[in-house]
């Protein structure tokens, strides 16, 4: 899969079938106003999760490997920025860190939310990493390991 700015307004997607060298491309959202979205990918054991920032939005969504997708949800809708995303296997679950800018400081603020490959549910709280707003941290990557 991989993920591009298809217009000025329009985020779109293309899932590649390696052996049949088939291509699916789709439109995930069309703004109508020029932007940049600045997205990110993590692929599951059978979905990708495809999280995108534009405009203050952090969102996602899962496409499987038909290229098929729920439609969006919005993991937060204020001055938010800077999704980044992972799978972790032994739980089924995409661990997905945003930041949310600050209003007082205007620093960010980092969060960790956990996504369910399975039906795209977030988990019943969102885990706060750094709140403090007395640095500008923004997530740069992030990255699950399995231990035995």
């Amino acid at each position: 899969m991989t993920v591009y700015n298809a217009s000025i307004s329009t985020l779109a997607y293309a899932v590649v079938d390696l052996s049949t060298k088939n291509v699916i491309n789709k439109t995930l959202i069309d703004l109508g106003t020029d932007t940049t979205f600045y997205p990110w990918i993590a692929g599951g054991s059978s979905r990708w999760l495809l999280a995108y920032s534009t405009g203050g939005y952090v969102n996602f969504t899962l496409v499987d490997t038909n290229g098929n997708n729920p439609g969006l949800l919005s993991l937060s809708d204020r001055n938010s920025a800077y999704a980044r995303a992972t799978y972790d296997s032994g739980s089924g679950l995409f661990p997905v860190v945003y930041a949310v800018r600050d209003l007082g400081t205007s620093n960010y603020n980092v969060f960790l939310s956990l996504v369910s490959e399975t039906d795209g549910s977030i988990g019943s709280f969102i885990i706060p990493i750094n709140t403090t707003g007395s640095v500008d941290k923004i997530p740069i990557n992030i990255g699950c390991t399995t231990r035995w």
